[in-house]
């Protein structure tokens, strides 16, 4: 049984003339199936530029993304939450 991310045929229009946001997504930490840095990789892939780590009773999956963001200087915000 494989898991396949919620969304996986949308893509955004390139260049689109709106911000793509998910407000709310869960990591490996959480029931999720992608590490943090992954996570951000799939959805810049995709067209997002704001990406909601939200896993269940967790904050450092946020804090980690925030975290590989700036390190791989990646085009996306990343806003570390809470579920």
């Amino acid at each position: 049984y494989t898991k396949i991310p919620y969304g996986i045929r949308w893509q955004s229009p390139s260049p689109a003339a709106f911000r793509l946001a998910n407000l709310h997504c869960h990591s490996q930490a959480s029931g999720g199936s992608l590490m943090p840095e992954d996570l951000l990789a799939w959805h810049l892939q995709k067209g997002y530029t704001v990406v909601a780590i939200t896993d269940s009773n967790k904050t450092y999956p946020g804090v980690r993304g925030v975290a590989a963001a700036q390190s791989l200087q990646l085009p996306v915000v990343v806003v570390p939450g809470e579920e």
